[in-house]
């Protein structure tokens, strides 16, 4: 892509453009009437572009199109255009490159309790050997008393002793 693209690309971002997350991946959205430009957007960056048909009939707004793209594309695109743009969108672009950088190259964490506060070590786990569910054998335990208890709560009152 040679600067001009790049120019327009960053100008047009910075005028109609939203740097954000779409769940846990940086996205960059642009929404427009006419198509063109998005189609002019796609053709240069990838991406897609949908067709937004307006909920509320107000006849102020019209349906407009929206153009999208997700993750490592994204993530590039934010940095080829990053020179192009306002120190406010720059700040912007920053934030979001430095969040997918810390995500991609975060270790992986290693589980040391359960969500109950018992130690997670080997002797403490159960392993379904169905599935590899894992869970603790304390909290297991623990339902199970629970669950016994409810068992001779019902059999009493059946019995009538209750």
């Amino acid at each position: 892509m040679n600067s001009k693209d790049l120019g327009w690309i960053a100008g047009f971002i910075e005028g109609e453009g939203t740097f954000n997350w779409a769940r846990v991946t940086p996205c960059v959205s642009v929404s427009q009437v006419q198509r063109w430009p998005l189609d002019k957007l796609q053709r240069l960056c990838g991406g897609n572009v949908y067709y937004i048909v307006r909920k509320t009939k107000n006849p102020k707004w019209n349906d407009y199109n929206k153009w999208y793209i997700y993750g490592d594309e994204a993530t590039k695109l934010i940095k080829s255009i990053y020179p192009f743009l306002s120190p406010k969108r720059q700040e912007q672009a920053k934030a979001i490159y430095t969040k997918r950088y810390q995500q991609v190259n975060a270790p992986k964490l290693i589980k040391t309790i359960c969500k109950h506060g018992h130690l997670w070590i080997k002797k403490n786990i159960y392993t379904f050997k169905k599935d590899g569910r894992q869970i603790c054998k304390v909290c297991a335990r623990g339902w199970r008393e629970k669950w016994l208890q409810k068992v001779v709560i019902n059999q009493e009152v059946l019995n009538g002793n209750i």
